[in-house]
């Protein structure tokens, strides 16, 4: 059986995907409002996705 794999993106898609900027990007990873990043080493953070649509989907839920 094979473990799923965890697909990591960068913080430039995060801020494609949500259309922000990088700057507002890290305001709101200052303020908890971002998935925490993965640490891959120094200067090397990813998201994960699957993490950032769990967000998505219940921000879109608390939208309704």
């Amino acid at each position: 059986m094979q473990t799923p794999t965890k697909v990591l993106i960068t913080r430039a898609e995060l801020c494609e995907r949500w259309s922000i900027s990088r700057a507002t990007s890290y305001r709101l990873e200052k303020a908890g409002r971002l998935p925490a990043p993965v640490h891959l080493g120094p200067g090397c953070i990813r998201f994960d996705l699957r993490t950032v649509e769990q967000m998505e989907a219940r921000l879109a839920g608390e939208a309704r």
